[in-house]
């Protein structure tokens, strides 16, 4: 019974740091795409005025 006491903690806290790991990718890639739009946007943009 002890171990079914602490296997339900051990567990949460496994699910617990994916999720957290998965949440940051998220957020990583997210940063990149957005810098990479707007890189994009910029170098479009700076091209076409005339100097």
């Amino acid at each position: 019974m002890l171990q079914n006491q602490t296997i339900i903690p051990d567990i949460k806290a496994i699910i617990a740091t994916a999720q957290d790991k998965a949440i940051r990718a998220v957020d990583n890639e997210r940063t990149l795409m957005y810098w990479t739009i707007g890189k994009r946007i910029f170098g479009r943009t700076t091209r076409k005025r005339p100097r």
